[in-house]
């Protein structure tokens, strides 16, 4: 038994380290193409051919993270965290993130809330919670020609209740319980043109389950799919701050930003991105330690990218020494390891947040204008 567990373990650490040297090769190819499609918007065959290239990079790192996430969950490593989570605002991010797919498929999405009340705050991890209707989402569009996709919830005394129904092609009701094995895939002949690894049901049916709940499905063939799961309410605290207030009483200008990492193609894709939207304010280093004395010795500098993985002195270590000597400097943490204990460590040590690898330009200069503007880009 024991060998076994540690087996499980060397299994895990040895993806985890698969994936983060896969995910910095993807970081470049997935942060270039948004690039690319910037400075060629108004080339429409150029834009398909790297919208595709997006696509394929993508798909590629969904199986990754889906190969990870199931390891951890057979070796027992899922950690909850207790989020605070305005529901109506997390689904609003999850809609905005999908409408464009939605777009391409000719495809309707709609949102479902529960209009009994105003404001709904729960208790829950936010990430493994996202990665469930993500997941039940991305079905819904893989198996949907034409019609809509809805999600949404409802609370009924103590459960939260989420749906993602569409008008798809639907599953025999005799194959509603194989579909939530792992690795198993329904072997119908109008589902063989579908690809998959037949592990994404498996990794919502387990994260549902360790967050306590239950997940089902309503389906006949040519009558589309509905998928649900419930999980505990708790209710959460209605802390939700009035952003204009904050923009009022303090505005910053960017100065400099230091972009911190020892990949050469990241440095050159973070700091393209940076330069279109903010311009020309960018300081480099490739090292935690020269990272330390730019800190220490400019005070211009008020916001830094750092990764966490790098020679000399790594992210977290020079992390703590910056703030020593400067706690108000904004510092994000980036890393091409995407487990939430790398997320964890990276806010202990002093980050002001985290953004994980492959960055799109979207999160980034977003998650930037909310630390240095107290503004968000709404769509």
């Amino acid at each position: 038994m024991l060998k076994a567990q540690e087996g499980e373990i060397l299994k895990t650490a040895f993806l985890a380290n698969l994936s983060h040297e896969i995910r910095t090769p993807l970081n470049g190819i997935l942060g270039f193409t948004d690039v690319l499609s910037y400075y060629l918007e108004d080339n429409n065959e150029l834009t398909q051919y790297l919208n595709l290239i997006k696509t394929s990079g993508k798909q590629l790192l969904g199986i990754l993270s889906d190969v990870l996430v199931m390891s951890k969950i057979e070796a027992g490593q899922i950690e909850l965290k207790k989020d605070n989570i305005y529901l109506d605002k997390f689904l609003q991010e999850i809609y905005i993130f999908f409408l464009p797919q939605a777009k391409i498929h000719a495809l309707k999405l709609v949102i479902e809330k529960d209009n009994t009340r105003e404001t709904c705050c729960v208790i829950a991890d936010a990430i493994r919670l996202r990665q469930v209707i993500d997941n039940l989402i991305n079905n819904a569009l893989k198996f949907t020609k034409e019609g809509e996709i809805k999600f949404g919830y409802l609370i009924k005394e103590d459960q939260i209740h989420f749906f993602v129904k569409d008008t798809g092609i639907g599953i025999d009701p005799e194959h509603h319980d194989k579909i939530f094995e792992r690795f198993q895939q329904v072997e119908q002949d109008y589902l063989k043109n579908f690809n998959g690894i037949g592990l994404g049901l498996a990794i919502c049916k387990s994260l549902v389950e360790i967050m306590g709940g239950r997940i089902g499905i309503k389906s006949e063939i040519n009558k589309g799919s509905e998928f649900y799961f419930s999980i505990p309410y708790i209710k959460g605290t209605n802390i939700e701050e009035n952003i204009n207030e904050k923009i009022n009483k303090k505005k910053n200008a960017i100065s400099k930003i230091l972009i911190v990492d020892d990949e050469p193609i990241n440095l050159i894709l973070l700091e393209e991105i940076i330069k279109t939207e903010f311009g020309d304010v960018i300081l480099t280093a490739t090292n935690g330690k020269e990272a330390v004395k730019q800190c220490l010795n400019n005070e211009n500098i008020n916001l830094v990218l750092i990764d966490i993985k790098m020679p000399v002195m790594n992210g977290i270590e020079a992390t703590k020494i910056i703030k020593e000597k400067r706690p108000e400097l904004i510092i994000i943490a980036q890393s091409a390891y995407n487990a939430q204990s790398d997320k964890k460590n990276a806010i202990q040590a002093g980050c002001n947040d985290f953004i994980s690898k492959p960055i799109q330009k979207y999160d980034l200069v977003n998650m930037i204008k909310k630390h240095i503007f107290f503004e968000v880009e709404i769509m």
